[in-house]
């Protein structure tokens, strides 16, 4: 497993690679290839551009299957065991993005809420040479650009604004990615 942090305006992104093994991340995106997917998802209300994606009930997806067990794990990590307790996953669902697809800058909730976004990439394989960074940004500005790296797990706080990376003309297929939500459990 390889760990680090990047900070964006005193907030910490958490990137964890190689946590999950070959064969683990090669079942899950075999599962994920078989989904319905429906084109309804979009980055903000108002937003006209809906792209694919297929969502997960969040009570089941956090203890049925291994990568919401995991993101419950790396929860616990990022914050704390104490306070991972007092959030509750929301949404639970995979964006599947082709070129062609508009994606906006957002943030996942209010600036002033503390949700947790875990995001997930799923494909098996991706050439960087195909784009889709999820980018993060400061007052506007572009500050770090991650790969969707096959098995990458990105931890940070929702109320960053980021956006999904649309993969380029060159990618063999489309960019998938689990985008698990948290938020604090009153």
């Amino acid at each position: 497993m390889i760990k680090r942090t990047e900070t964006i305006d005193n907030k910490q992104i958490l990137i964890v690679d190689n946590l999950l093994s070959p064969e683990d991340i090669s079942i899950f995106y075999n599962y994920a290839l078989k989904l319905p997917y429906l084109r309804n998802q979009k980055d903000f209300i108002g937003d006209p551009y809906l792209y694919y994606s297929a969502h997960f009930d969040p009570d089941r997806f956090g203890v049925e299957n291994l990568i919401g067990t995991t993101s419950q794990n790396l929860l616990a990590e990022y914050l704390d065991t104490e306070t991972a307790k007092k959030y509750k996953m929301y949404e639970a669902y995979i964006n599947l993005l082709k070129y062609g697809d508009m994606q906006f800058m957002h943030r996942d909730c209010e600036i002033d809420e503390r949700h947790i976004t875990i995001l997930y990439y799923i494909n098996e394989f991706w050439d960087y040479n195909w784009g889709g960074e999820t980018m993060f940004y400061k007052e506007s500005e572009s500050i770090s650009a991650l790969l969707p790296k096959p098995g990458r797990f990105i931890v940070f706080p929702g109320n960053i604004q980021h956006n999904a990376g649309v993969p380029n003309s060159l990618a063999t297929g489309p960019r998938l990615s689990l985008a698990i939500k948290y938020e604090l459990n009153n």
